[in-house]
C-alpha cells in the first residue's frame, strides 16, 4: 500500500473593475473505475477550498490551494504495462456572497505515476522505468502532420491510436514544429504513449551547424531569449499535468545556447522548478541519445 500527494495551484483573472472575494473549489476523482496492474478498487477522491481576494482587472498567475493525500492512487502506465488510470479535476469560482453561484468552472485530467530516468553504463543509453517497471522504449517521430493546423480531436485522437496499434509506446515531438493541441496530449494519456516534448531548437537554423551553404545566423537564436523562456514557461505548466509527458528536451540535433538552457534547467528537471518530476537534457543527440549512445 502506498499513498501519493497532489498540489494544486490555480491561476484568476478578475475581468471586472472593482476588487473582489471569491471562492476558490476544486474536486479530484478516478474517471471511470478500472481494473487490472495499478488499479485495486474504486477510490475516493479529494477537495480543494480556498477564499481569495482579487483587485480590480487583477491577474493572478498561481493561487496555491495546498496539498492533499490520496490513499493507494490508482496508477498510470505506458501501453503494455498496466492500465492507464487517469483522475478528473474540477474547478470552480464563485463570488464569496454567493458562493453557490459559479462564475467559471474549468476541468482537465491528471494521472499518478513514478518516473525514474537514467543513463544505463552499459549500454550508454537512456533508460525510463515507471511505478518501478523498466520500459522497453519503442517510438517514432511525430512532425506537425499538416501545414495547416487541421488537426482536429478526431485526427488527434486516430494519430496517436494508430501508433498505438503499431505497438509503439512513445512519440518524439520534433523540436522544429510547433505544440500539438491539447487533443493530442489527452490522446496519449489515454492509450498510454509516452511523450519526448522537445523546445524550439533545431540544428539547421541556428547557424552553429551551418556550412558554407547555409545563410548564415547568429548562434544565440532565437535572439528574444526572454520570450522564449516566457513561452516555454507556458508550456510547461499547460503539459506538466500529462502523465504520458516524460521527457524535456531542449532541442533538435542541437543544443540551446548557454542562456537559453540555463533558463530551461531552471524551469524543468531541477528540485523547486516548475516541473521537477521528469529529466531535462539539453539535445536530441545527448543525455543518452543518438552520440550519448543511445
Amino acid at each position: 500500500e502506498s499513498g501519493a500527494q497532489a498540489r494544486l495551484t490555480v491561476g484568476c483573472r478578475n475581468l471586472s473593475q472593482e476588487t473582489v472575494r471569491v471562492v476558490i473549489r476544486a474536486s479530484a476523482r478516478p474517471r471511470g473505475q478500472s481494473r487490472g496492474r495499478g488499479a485495486r478498487g474504486p477510490r475516493e477522491g479529494q477537495q480543494w477550498a480556498k477564499t481569495v481576494e482579487l483587485g480590480a482587472r487583477q491577474v493572478a498567475g498561481e493561487f496555491d490551494l495546498g496539498q492533499q493525500s490520496f490513499e493507494d492512487p490508482m496508477l498510470w502506465f505506458p501501453l503494455g504495462h498496466g492500465e492507464q488510470n487517469l483522475y478528473e479535476l474540477r474547478v470552480s469560482v464563485s463570488l464569496a456572497q454567493t458562493p453557490s453561484e459559479v462564475s467559471h468552472q474549468v476541468s482537465t485530467t491528471f494521472g499518478f505515476r513514478s518516473l525514474e530516468s537514467a543513463i544505463d553504463p552499459r549500454t550508454r543509453s537512456r533508460q525510463f522505468t515507471v511505478n518501478g517497471v523498466p520500459i522497453f522504449v519503442r517510438g517514432g517521430n511525430y512532425i506537425v502532420p499538416d501545414a495547416m493546423l487541421r488537426c482536429d480531436r478526431e485526427r488527434c485522437w486516430t494519430e496517436v491510436r494508430h501508433h498505438a496499434e503499431m505497438g509503439l509506446n512513445m512519440i518524439r515531438l520534433w523540436g522544429g514544429a510547433g505544440v500539438p493541441y491539447a487533443e493530442f496530449y489527452e490522446a496519449c494519456d489515454f492509450f498510454g504513449i509516452m511523450v519526448w516534448s522537445e523546445f524550439w531548437i533545431t540544428g539547421d537554423c541556428d547557424g552553429r551547424g551551418a556550412t558554407k551553404d547555409s545563410p548564415e545566423s547568429n548562434p544565440d537564436w532565437p535572439l528574444d531569449h526572454q520570450l522564449f523562456l516566457e513561452c516555454a514557461c507556458d508550456v510547461i505548466k499547460k503539459l506538466r499535468n500529462h502523465p504520458s509527458v516524460v521527457l524535456w528536451c531542449g532541442g533538435n540535433e542541437q543544443v540551446p545556447c548557454k542562456e537559453l538552457d540555463d533558463g530551461l534547467r531552471a524551469l524543468v528537471g531541477e528540485k523547486g522548478s516548475l516541473d521537477d518530476s521528469r529529466p531535462y537534457v539539453s539535445g536530441s543527440l545527448w543525455g543518452g541519445f543518438g552520440q550519448g549512445g543511445g
